[in-house]
């Protein structure tokens, strides 16, 4: 197994279950840092390990090298079954259960022998959690809603990690002789934020071939067939589905199988009142690309083609997309990036470089303010400390613009953390809400429109508090806060984290029509996450977004003029601000 993404996801299981049965918390801690350091290195997997090069990763100790090596060469790792065979076999099940971490599975199972979701599910139900220390009465009603929750949308998983695993699979059965073509297709082609399942497309001239080598992979465990269908599931037990089809049908399948149904069934509606024939045109046969196959079945129907991302409705389909979707190329820059001198995990230094080496013309390093204690939000003092070391750094590094800003908290009322004083100095601000998320919605509102109404306030970050599969995102009239913000120029933020991606990109097409501009952050707090740009990216193209929509895709002297404008204006206004 040289294959980088699986390892690290082998990785990242020995650390959840050690996280469950393992007394020691730092042991958990090696293996999530040595499954980072798996995914950001560079290179073939295996010259990584025979130059020595492994050992010498930050990250990487003497017990991680040695399942590293196991599983390069022998594809298995004896630890993590080690593992398994020790834990009953729900135990990790209930890692997905929203607020439920490590250390209260550990004292839910030593205290009542909850082992599994339904051992979970009676514990709460009959009353027994309520009596053990730590959870109480509300901790066992937070349990059963988490539980009814994961009940109404049924298990997900995250873009990232379905992706991760589609990827491998990907490259796993394009090693097998009557692979002609695989491709993703499903939810994750369509960058649906959570999914449930993934499909992918096999075209071979040999389909039964392919399905019995396929079958002899064990990629899927023990996979039912059904026709020209396998289905099983993957790493980390997520559902799979594999289509195999012959080449002459590639085009049509891979937009069956992409979907979503809606879509598709407003495809084949559209395709029966143009031709009666129902969706049994084929395209070119395409043996060089599944994807120019698939656009030839647009044509062939007599529909414009539709990026995979818009398919989510029928109202897309026979609707002429947008003529270029914004994509990460276009990026010119990013906002919101921590460091550590407050939550992030490296210094200003190392964060500027992370931008440099993505070629951006510049970043705008933005750590939290003092309400966000458990964040380390600076206080005045930490935060003249943090602009020095910026101006250092800008003066080091002169190929890039360093722009100083600031993650302030939106309080209760809608004031802005930091008085008029101290957010003068800042280049931009992004306002944010960390707590309070149970507000009514009206007066959640007023809360955030309050806040856009200081002149200080540049973007408003992750705009609905939403942590997806865990937090649902706080009531708030829309409306009103993108005209709020279109009136005061207030660019809502778009988070990258994969865990947000909020603005919610069902809601992108209403605060575009409103007059809204948008921005890309990564809300980064490590080197590794200022690649979270990319999923903002993959969300903003599901809402329709171009690059003349998103303010990062500005040149360096566009984005500085902009925002010494607005921090003149504000100056102005901003003596006693709202």
């Amino acid at each position: 197994m040289s294959d980088r993404r699986t390892i690290a996801r082998v990785l990242e299981e020995i650390a959840r279950r050690l996280a469950i049965s393992e007394s020691n918390p730092f042991k958990a801690k090696a293996y999530e840092k040595a499954a980072r350091a798996v995914a950001g290195a560079t290179g073939p997997v295996d010259e990584w390990i025979a130059s020595g090069e492994m050992e010498q990763t930050p990250g990487i100790g003497k017990a991680t090298a040695g399942v590293i090596r196991e599983l390069a060469s022998t594809g298995r790792s004896s630890y993590l079954e080690e593992l398994k065979g020790a834990q009953p076999e729900g135990l990790l099940e209930l890692l997905r259960v929203p607020g439920l971490g490590a250390k209260k599975i550990a004292i839910l199972q030593e205290a009542l022998g909850v082992d599994s979701r339904e051992a979970l599910e009676e514990a709460a139900s009959s009353g027994r959690i309520a009596s053990v220390k730590g959870f109480g009465p509300r901790g066992q009603q937070k349990i059963l809603d988490s539980l009814r929750e994961l009940r109404e949308t049924g298990d997900r998983w995250l873009l990232p990690v379905a992706l991760d695993v589609a990827e491998s699979l990907r490259l796993a059965i394009s090693k097998v002789p009557a692979a002609d073509a695989v491709e993703i297709a499903g939810s994750v082609r369509r960058r649906l934020e959570t999914v449930g399942e993934i499909d992918i497309l096999v075209v071979s001239s040999r389909p039964a071939s392919a399905i019995a080598e396929i079958r002899r992979l064990g990629i899927l465990g023990d996979p039912v067939v059904e026709g020209e269908v396998l289905r099983g599931r993957g790493a980390g037990e997520i559902p799979v589905r594999i289509t195999v089809s012959a080449w002459k049908e590639a085009g049509l399948r891979l937009l069956l199988t992409t979907g979503s149904e809606e879509f598709v069934r407003r495809v084949e509606e559209l395709a029966r009142e143009k031709s009666g024939k129902g969706s049994s045109q084929q395209g070119e046969d395409g043996r060089k690309s599944v994807s120019a196959a698939e656009k030839g079945v647009f044509k062939a129907l007599g529909i414009p083609f539709v990026p995979p991302e818009l398919r989510e409705s029928a109202d897309a389909a026979g609707r002429r997309a947008p003529s270029k979707l914004i994509s990460a190329r276009d990026i010119k820059g990013v906002f919101h990036v921590h460091t550590a001198y407050s939550d992030g995990r490296a210094p200003v230094a190392e964060m500027v470089e992370a931008a440099v080496e993505r070629s951006w013309q510049y970043v705008g390093i933005s750590d939290h303010s003092p309400a966000a204690y458990y964040a380390r939000g600076l206080k005045i003092d930490d935060l003249r400390s943090q602009q020095s070391e910026i101006d250092r750094e800008a003066r080091a590094r002169p190929e890039i613009r360093i722009f100083k800003g600031t993650e302030a908290d939106i309080l209760a009322g809608g004031e802005i953390d930091y008085g008029p004083e101290v957010l003068a100095g800042f280049d931009f601000v992004v306002a944010s809400i960390h707590s309070r998320f149970g507000m009514e919605k009206d007066e959640m509102t007023e809360r955030i429109v309050r806040a856009i109404h200081n002149p200080f306030v540049t973007f408003l970050g992750h705009m609905t508090g939403r942590l997806l599969l865990s937090r649902k995102g706080y009531s708030v009239d829309f409306d009103r806060v993108f005209d709020a913000a279109a009136e005061k120029g207030v660019m809502i933020e778009i988070n990258g984290s994969p865990r947000r991606l909020d603005l919610d990109w069902r809601w992108m097409k209403r605060a575009l029509d409103r007059g809204v501009t948008f921005s890309i952050h990564p809300d980064a707090h490590s080197v590794e996450e200022m690649k979270y740009v990319e999923w903002g990216c993959f969300a903003a193209r599901k809402g329709g977004l171009e690059a003349a929509h998103v303010f990062n895709t500005r040149d360096v002297e566009q984005v500085r003029d902009h925002l010494a404008k607005r921090k003149r204006r504000a100056a102005g206004e901003g003596k006693s601000p709202a």
